[in-house]
């Protein structure tokens, strides 16, 4: 029996180690694309942000390697045209600039738009309205723990009311003040400096129309108690909202084998990304009880 049993308890080894093989992938030529992020916002000039789409196995990672600064981009309506210019700013969270497209119209509410970028000989065009209404918040509280796909956190909650007859898309959005860097890279701030956060997630209002809501948002930034923040809710129009919803699901398509893959939904032919349309709440004064 002794020797029955070893030999059992190697068998299963024997096949485990027997069976590994180095297998060589092929890496087929990648072909990249425009990657273009647009979202309109009343009484704000426009802000666009143009990158290249690269392979998974590339390199390049810092938005001044990805960034595409030789396009001609133009968002216009009936009654304006607006041609952008690149700019930058420091983000102090990441310790890198960003480098976008900003245009000098404020955007109108309940105006068509529609966006133009010319680069290399090609020409890329969308159309958005921003026809979206905005959402009130009815209060802010917090929660010291909550459970969602990711395990356990502390959260925010935000009450409101869905905007009744009407589809509604929203995200939340938190603007605070850090005092350092992220901290898995060298600190470029001490601080103080402004920060804003939006969620991942879109909130779709299927089956609650009008309906009193609660959705329970984890912070991204860390925070001491007493530390103050203003809280939106951010409403998308349809197409930004499938966007972004794309996005999150591809996100947790990545980490968890069990989900099936996402293939994300542009509305710019010819490129991958949004030209949309958002509208806020005003803003909720929100503090860290801990």
């Amino acid at each position: 029996m002794k020797i029955l049993f070893k030999i059992i308890m190697v068998f299963p080894f024997l096949i485990i180690n027997g069976c590994e093989k180095n297998i060589v992938l092929p890496i087929h030529n990648y072909k990249s694309q425009l990657s273009v992020e647009c979202i309109l916002e009343p009484d704000k000039v426009p802000v666009l942000y143009l990158g290249k789409t690269v392979s998974y196995f590339d390199t390049l990672s810092t938005n001044q390697d990805l960034f595409v600064d030789n396009a001609r981009v133009i968002i216009s309506s009936i009654q304006s045209k607006d041609t952008l210019k690149v700019a930058s700013k420091y983000n102090y969270y990441r310790c890198q600039q960003e480098y976008f497209y900003q245009g000098a119209v404020p955007v109108v509410l309940g105006r068509v738009y529609h966006l133009r970028i010319e680069h290399d000989g090609n020409i890329y065009e969308a159309d958005t309205e921003t026809n979206v209404r905005p959402v009130q918040i009815d209060s802010v509280s917090y929660v010291a723990n909550f459970s969602d796909l990711y395990g356990e956190h502390e959260g925010v909650v935000v009450h409101f009311t869905d905007l009744p007859n009407e589809q509604n898309y929203y995200r939340y959005r938190m603007d605070r003040v850090l005092t350092q860097s992220q901290k898995d890279i060298p600190n470029c701030a001490t601080g103080p400096y402004a920060a804003t956060e939006l969620g991942r997630s879109v909130y779709f209002d299927t089956n609650v129309d009008g309906a009193h809501l609660t959705i329970v948002i984890e912070p991204a930034f860390k925070h001491n108690a007493g530390d103050t923040a203003h809280i939106y809710l951010q409403t998308l129009d349809a197409a930004s909202a499938r966007f972004f919803d794309d996005l999150d699901r591809q996100k947790s398509a990545k980490i968890n084998p069990f989900i099936e893959p996402v293939f994300i939904t542009s509305n710019i032919p010819g490129a991958f990304g949004i030209f949309g349309a958002c509208n806020y709440s005003d803003a909720v004064n929100f503090t860290y009880p801990e």
